[in-house]
């Protein structure tokens, strides 16, 4: 929640300094004297912005992924070191070991 309130204060900074500048027209001067047309700056920072924002998306969604399949990698494991556990308890007391029930991959889906 708290990322998602920065988002907005960051659009909301980003559309203000949008607005107040989009009368403004400016030259991007590239390497070797390359320049663009004059542009409106407003349509700039928001087109800097965004590219920002899929880049960021680009390198942050690939290590999101990892990390997802290896916490389902780890709950299956401890689901299987639990009734390990719980079997040999039964079998050293001499009772039952109690039902568990199969980790299925609809858990993974409830809990996010």
């Amino acid at each position: 929640m708290i990322r998602f309130i920065l988002f907005i204060i960051v659009l909301a900074f980003l559309f203000t300094f949008s607005y107040t500048n989009a009368k403004e027209l400016v030259v991007i001067h590239y390497f070797w004297n390359w320049e663009s047309a004059p542009t409106r700056l407003d349509l700039i920072i928001v087109g800097s912005f965004l590219s920002g924002s899929v880049f960021a998306l680009i390198f942050i969604v690939p290590g999101w992924i990892r990390l997802h399949l290896e916490h389902r990698r780890v709950r299956r494991s401890v689901g299987l070191l639990e009734a390990e556990r719980d079997r040999l308890r039964a079998e050293q007391l001499g009772k039952e070991p109690p039902a568990r029930p199969s980790i299925s991959l609809e858990e993974d889906h409830e809990e996010n």
